[in-house]
């Protein structure tokens, strides 16, 4: 129930500075240089000290805080506060660089209470579309992933060295995505070699199909061969080719 609630307020809190549309797009920063300068930015224009790393083209952004939620189960206020700022500080050093990272992690982490991470990720050419308004908002957010990961690692981590940070790939975003929109439906979602495996808790395939269709197009991915989606109540399986996936939008 926490993370239901949490969804909806965090994103709506966290997409107003995106709305500013104050950005610079003049390649100003490097890969070199990324880390550092979100770091530097952060504490010289928004005062806070912010935990910075380039993962192969997946850049993570950390604040530690001290209890994220409040009496009602919500994020507080003050997390919000500085989980945006925090976006904002790596989001203009993002959009200033040529050529840019695929992936933006920006994570709470609750090192005194609790030890869970709040992670807000998106894929940063959805971030460039969303400023010059070829998405809408609501478009913006069916693309955007947040989750909240008990770790018990991040108690008294100042630094964010026991985060667990990695690449993010293409596909692992797609499976995250998709998986965060149909979780009623899906039990389950991974690769196994070229073969995109969907495990599903319902009768109803076609909508699942139609989506899957959907993100496909939408983020040009097409790294697979084949698509298996079994049902886990009556164990029958139907394989679903790309052919297929382009029939759906037609």
């Amino acid at each position: 129930m926490r993370k239901n609630k949490t969804y909806r307020l965090v994103f709506f809190f966290l997409i107003c500075f995106f709305l500013c549309g104050c950005f610079p797009i003049k390649p100003t920063y490097t890969k070199e240089n990324l880390t550092k300068s979100i770091t530097a930015l952060g504490k010289k224009d928004y005062k806070l000290s912010i935990d910075s790393w380039l993962i192969g083209n997946t850049v993570w952004v950390r604040i530690p805080v001290s209890g994220l939620f409040d009496e009602k189960e919500q994020l507080k206020p003050q997390v919000m506060g500085d989980l945006n700022k925090t976006i904002q500080a790596a989001t203009r050093v993002i959009l200033s660089m040529n050529p840019r990272p695929l992936f933006l992690v920006a994570v709470a982490s609750d090192i005194k209470e609790t030890g869970m991470d709040c992670l807000f990720i998106n894929y940063i050419p959805d971030i460039v579309k969303f400023q010059l308004q070829y998405l809408s908002r609501d478009e913006f957010y069916k693309r955007s992933i947040i989750t909240i990961d008990q770790n018990a690692f991040s108690l008294g981590d100042e630094s964010g060295s026991r985060l667990k940070k990695h690449d993010i790939g293409l596909g692992d975003f797609l499976n995250q995505l998709i998986m965060q929109r149909l979780r009623n439906e899906l039990s389950e979602i991974y690769f196994e070699g070229k073969t995109w495996k969907i495990k599903i808790k319902t009768k109803e395939e076609n909508n699942i199909i139609k989506i899957l269709a959907y993100f496909c197009k939408e983020y040009d991915f097409n790294d697979f061969q084949i698509i298996e989606i079994e049902n886990i109540s009556s164990g029958e399986k139907s394989l679903v080719s790309k052919e297929d996936l382009k029939n759906f939008l037609r």
